[in-house]
């Protein structure tokens, strides 16, 4: 389990990304919080008393110190909560599977979860809604509409099911000739 105990810095009163110094990989990692996050964040900085932490140990003989673990909090939390076989990683695949199903790009859900590569993130492929539909999408303009630029999407002229029927000669017409889509 991660230590994120030594924050020792009030969190800035903008959006920003919390760093991690050193993930899993042994890499620095940012990762922007929400309004929520920054909320509890900003709490917890608030409670913690004359120590410089926010996450730091509140009685006994380490008290102010930073947490080095936060295991035994989180064990006795789902305790009283009266949770069962629930881990700390499932706290992270939550966060990423509510991210796909609201719409994120698995692009940016591998950034934000820190994946080395997209193979990783692809677990997560099967949640969103519009996954593989909105890149077939694309393809309903094909020789209909005018070409976009670099890192740009062509705007859709026909609409409906004309637009569908046009998109399935112009594919019967591509594949009686054996020829393939413009642009591939």
């Amino acid at each position: 389990m991660p230590s994120y105990a030594s924050y020792t810095e009030p969190p800035v009163l903008q959006f920003g990304p919390s760093r991690v110094p050193r993930s899993k990989s042994g890499k620095p990692h940012a990762v922007p919080l929400n309004a929520r996050a920054y909320a509890a964040l900003q709490r917890l900085w608030g409670a913690r008393g004359e120590s410089p932490y926010a996450f730091a140990n509140a009685k006994g003989p380490k008290a102010g110190e930073a947490l080095k673990d936060l295991k035994k909090g989180f064990h006795t939390a789902l305790e009283n909560a009266g949770i069962e076989d629930f881990r700390w990683h499932d706290l992270r695949h939550t966060f990423a599977s509510w991210l796909v199903m609201r719409g994120a790009s698995l692009r940016a859900v591998a950034e934000l979860l820190g994946h080395q590569t997209m193979q990783m993130t692809m677990r997560y492929a099967h949640l969103s809604p519009g996954y593989l539909s909105n890149e077939v999408r694309l393809l309903d303009d094909v020789g209909g509409a005018k070409k976009a630029n670099k890192g740009q999407r062509a705007k859709t002229r026909a609409t409906g099911k004309a637009s569908a029927r046009n998109l399935e000669g112009k594919w019967r017409a591509l594949q009686d000739s054996n020829l393939r889509p413009p642009g591939s």
